[in-house]
C-alpha cells in the first residue's frame, strides 16, 4: 500500500507522475526506482522534483478571476435579497426582521411557490366549474 501524504498546495501537480511510477513498477522489479529512505513521504517532501513546476498565474489573470468571483457573489446576494423581499413571511412571524440564512430564504421561497401552485390549481378548477355552469345555463335559456 502506498501512503499518500501530500502537501496539497505545493505538491498537487506531482500526484499523477508519482502514482504512475509507484503503481506501474513493483519494488522487486529491477527497473523500478530505488526505495526512498522515507517511504511515507511524497517526492516533493523529500526534495525530489519529478515534474517541472508550473509557471505562476499572471497577476492580471488572478485579479480578473477575483473580480469575476466578487461579481458572481454580488449577483447571488442581490438575487437572495430580492427573493427575501418578494416572498411573504409565514403568518405569525415578524416580517423580514433579523438575519435569515440563505437556506431559510430558499426553503421559504420554495414553500411559497408550492402554495401558489396549489392556489392556481384550485382557481383553475373553480374556473372550469363556473364555465360548465355558464354553458348549462346558456343551453337552458335557448
Amino acid at each position: 500500500m502506498i501512503p499518500f501524504t501530500f502537501h496539497v498546495r505545493s505538491c498537487l501537480y506531482f500526484l499523477p507522475a508519482f502514482i504512475d511510477t509507484a503503481v506501474t513498477k513493483s519494488p522487486d522489479d529491477p527497473a523500478s526506482p530505488e526505495k526512498s529512505p522515507h517511504p511515507h513521504k511524497s517526492p516533493c517532501a523529500s526534495g525530489e522534483s519529478p515534474v517541472e513546476k508550473k509557471a505562476p498565474v499572471a497577476r492580471h489573470k488572478r485579479e480578473s478571476h477575483i473580480n469575476a468571483e466578487l461579481r458572481r457573489r454580488f449577483k447571488i446576494q442581490s438575487g437572495l435579497d430580492q427573493l427575501k423581499m418578494m416572498v411573504p413571511s409565514p403568518e405569525g412571524s415578524p416580517n423580514h426582521q433579523g438575519k435569515e440564512s440563505k437556506a431559510a430564504i430558499l426553503f421559504r421561497a420554495a414553500d411559497y411557490c408550492r402554495h401558489l401552485k396549489r392556489e392556481r390549481t384550485q382557481m383553475q378548477d373553480e374556473s372550469d366549474l363556473l364555465r360548465r355552469e355558464i354553458e348549462l345555463l346558456t343551453s337552458q335559456i335557448r
